[in-house]
């Protein structure tokens, strides 16, 4: 069995591969493979930060460094039956690696993140199609399985997410920056995409007008409020390519960020950053749902709350409702002000619900013994 890992936030299988791991009857190989979309200072960032983890942990992994050459060694010297891989999208990977090579393997797959988007691409690419398991979050979502999938949704299994497991282990370390007296924590996470132009769920260009105004935010409150830049992991991809931004002016804002005394810049995982927060403040599709993990209270900004809500499942349309919403510069303050250091919480129950109805894995079980006695069934072996 083969677990493809390309970005550290990505990897959602520790606790699977701790359960698999003690089993035998499995053979377990782990290949750091950064998208191929990354430029080559995002992939020696994104290979450090796995090759950290992996080390700490004390897991072998493969590195594609060592192998860029003979990437077919996947095929070869490891020779997996079945193959995790971490985002479903053609083009993420060489060709020898992309999972149309491996169709007559036993294909896996975890979203990357919660799904919330109500587009056809979320449910019905190829490789949804033709993935053996697609093991999914909720239920909430599984009629636009129904909808949208060329074979309506047979290969999924609805099993809970793991990274709930890892919410609700109680052995998430708080990584932010120690502070000379105690202040409230909030994190601010902007999508990748910088423009306008895009079309459908990308259009989300929070970063664009609130980048600077950020900054001036988190100087302002820098005696109230310790700040967290929780950057999608493509940004900076993005901003070195950008016309008014650049390697140099993007370099230089992510470190401001790393430097100043009330800030951080996290570019890792995340479950601990959210478990020892008190808030977010984000555009991200996925944590619209996975914030709820954590109870806090949250901000949506998007300058076109609507369009966004209209792309919406009915499960992220549930999640969004549990957020603060706005649309201004404004509307941080005041989220700040009120909620976050005046504890003007009114949707914490709301929060609460959404959490139990929703987040839970089903069966009482963690998400990854649903999906370990999922495989050992399905090949007919026994627990």
């Amino acid at each position: 069995m083969a677990f493809i890992v390309s970005e550290l936030a990505q990897w959602r299988y520790q606790s699977l591969y701790d359960l698999l791991v003690s089993d035998n009857r499995f053979k377990l190989s782990i290949l750091l493979v950064p998208f191929v979309s990354y430029s080559e200072k995002d992939k020696e960032d994104s290979l450090h930060r796995l090759r950290s983890y992996f080390k700490d942990k004390g897991i072998h992994y493969f590195d594609f460094k060592s192998y860029e050459a003979t990437y077919s060694f996947l095929k070869t010297d490891i020779d997996p039956d079945l193959i995790f891989y971490p985002q479903p999208y053609d083009n993420c990977y060489a060709t020898c690696l992309d999972s149309k090579v491996f169709e007559k393997k036993l294909i896996c797959y975890f979203p990357y993140g919660m799904p919330t988007i109500r587009e056809e691409w979320t449910f019905n690419l190829r490789f949804h199609n033709i993935a053996w398991r697609i093991y999914y979050q909720t239920s909430a979502n599984w009629e636009n399985f129904l909808t949208y999938s060329y074979i309506r949704g047979r290969n999924v299994r609805v099993v809970g997410d793991p990274i709930a497991d890892q919410f609700f282990s109680g052995n998430n370390p708080d990584v932010w920056k120690r502070q000379d007296k105690k202040k409230k924590r909030v994190i601010w996470a902007p999508h990748y995409s910088i423009t306008d132009n895009r079309s459908g769920m990308l259009s989300r260009n929070s970063f664009e007008w609130l980048s600077e105004a950020m900054l001036q935010i988190a100087h302002e409150y820098q005696e109230t409020v310790q700040f967290s830049f929780k950057p999608h992991p493509r940004l900076l991809s993005e901003l070195y390519h950008a016309k008014e931004w650049g390697v140099k002016r993007a370099d230089d804002y992510y470190a401001l960020w790393d430097q100043m005394p009330n800030t951080q810049l996290d570019t890792g995982g995340y479950v601990g950053l959210f478990m020892h927060s008190d808030a977010l403040i984000h555009d991200s599709a996925s944590f619209t749902a996975e914030y709820q993990f954590t109870g806090k209270p949250a901000l949506f900004i998007s300058d076109n709350i609507k369009k966004q809500e209209s792309q919406l499942t009915t499960f992220g349309r549930l999640a969004l409702a549990c957020h603060y919403q706005g649309d201004s510069i404004d509307a941080i303050r005041s989220f700040i002000d009120k909620v976050v250091i005046g504890d003007e919480d009114s949707l914490a129950d709301r929060r609460k619900d959404f959490r139990d109805n929703y987040l839970l894995p089903p069966g009482g079980l963690s998400a990854a013994k649903n999906v370990y006695d999922d495989i050992l069934s399905s090949l007919g072996l026994k627990g």
